[in-house]
């Protein structure tokens, strides 16, 4: 069991908090108290954690992001026919890529879907059950970030609850504006979380003086001036900045030119890392050559995590796997994954994230099986690998159809102009 403390700059905001990497815990006891939760919103800080643990210099950390974390009917109804309860339900979701997981030393989502603990609500205003916070703790993530276009679903009051019920659940939010910095392994990791949109309209802002997600729109000199000015501090005393930002055009693979003249301007203010997601699709990832030589990791879009997403080629997605080595030298690593679904229209009996390696091997393993007239039924048992059900091979297949100006799962050369 790793330990960490979280510290306010100058004051103590919260006693220690146990993170369980390895044990598959389906809650971590921790209470928020309401005075916390004024400091929380009040007080100007950054979150900061501390490993116990002292590192030799020269290994590298372990960074793993991923993609939306959505909450839709599905995923709700096969959660709640679980036998042993919700989280056991969502951490079977998941249970194929847990491992990868729990190997990070730092786990990063994008939860689009406010948890406030209020009743469940689903598309287009959603609200999911606190079990779904304890299964993410549980199966392994540290920092969720919260600024999307779905964070005000529930209001200004949803997103601080919200924010509050992560940090009840053992991880650190970030999407108010201010980084979480994390200290992994003796170096310092800064992670900002930006959107782009709110569903409350194209003019819309967090009203003075009250706390709500960092909205940061392109076609405002201004806010994207603040924006760049966090960066450049950031860059400052962090090891590593990674900018998590919601943006692009649903369903748009590709992104626009503007999309990559704001990653080519964030990168030149000092971001390290561009993590994208909203598209809910599949993006490019790319090197971005620096004015001054270094380079940028984007990843334009990882698409989807865990959603009821399950069109087109929605269900496919990306685990980004960064190491660091102790000189800031970037090794990328991407996984797909793709979200396998399968009722016999009464009951939900398999709605997984796993590996696409792994469905691979299963799809082929089921066509040798087809040649050699082996195989049973088309919707015969689930596959051993992934649980998934034969018709996911065909459905994989049609996924990958529609890309055509990059290949997906790749890394593109450095460039030097966006």
């Amino acid at each position: 069991m790793v330990r960490r403390r979280v510290r306010q700059r100058g004051l103590p905001f919260m006693s220690l908090i146990s993170f369980r990497r390895q044990a598959r815990t389906p809650w971590l006891p921790l209470r928020v108290s309401s005075s916390a939760l004024a400091l929380l919103f009040l007080t100007p800080f950054l979150f900061t954690t501390a490993r116990s643990q002292v590192a030799p210099a020269d290994e590298p950390i372990h960074l793993l992001f991923v993609g939306d974390m959505m909450h839709h009917k599905a995923q709700d109804k096969l959660a709640g026919q679980h036998k042993e309860g919700r989280v056991a339900g969502y951490l079977g979701m998941w249970e194929p890529v847990g491992p990868r997981i729990q190997a990070a030393d730092l786990a990063v989502a994008n939860l689009e879907c406010p948890i406030t603990g209020g009743p469940i609500s689903h598309y287009p205003r959603f609200n999911g059950p606190p079990e779904y916070l304890q299964a993410l703790r549980s199966v392994g993530f540290d920092v969720l970030t919260l600024a999307n276009n779905h964070a005000m679903d529930k209001g200004l009051e949803g997103f601080g609850a919200t924010f509050g019920n992560v940090v009840g659940a053992g991880m650190l939010p970030a999407g108010d504006g201010r980084p979480v910095r994390v200290i992994v392994k003796g170096r310092t990791v800064s992670i900002l979380s930006v959107t782009m949109l709110a569903n409350q309209g194209a003019n819309w802002k967090v009203p003075e003086g009250r706390v709500g997600p960092y909205l940061v729109r392109y076609r405002l000199a201004d806010e994207r001036a603040g924006l760049v000015k966090r960066v450049r501090e950031m860059a400052l005393d962090s090891d590593l900045v990674v900018v998590s930002f919601h943006w692009g055009i649903e369903y748009v693979r590709d992104p626009p030119r503007w999309i990559r003249a704001w990653a080519r301007e964030l990168a030149e203010a000092g971001a390290d890392v561009i993590i994208g997601h909203h598209p809910h699709v599949a993006g490019p990832i790319e090197w971005i050559t620096r004015e001054d030589g270094k380079q940028t990791l984007v990843a334009y879009s990882l698409g989807n995590f865990s959603s009821g997403m399950i069109r087109g080629s929605e269900p496919l997605g990306y685990i980004l796997e960064l190491r660091v080595s102790a000189d800031g030298r970037l090794n990328p690593e991407v996984r797909m994954i793709w979200t396998a679904a399968d009722s016999d229209n009464k009951r939900w009996r398999s709605f997984r994230t796993v590996m696409v390696d792994d469905l691979e091997a299963d799809c082929a393993e089921r066509a040798e099986r087809l040649r050699t007239r082996t195989a049973g039924p088309e919707n015969g048992p689930l596959m051993s690998r992934t649980g998934a059900a034969p018709h996911e091979c065909q459905r994989y297949r049609n996924g990958l159809v529609p890309f055509k100006k990059f290949r997906p799962g790749t890394i593109a050369d450095p460039v030097i102009t966006p």
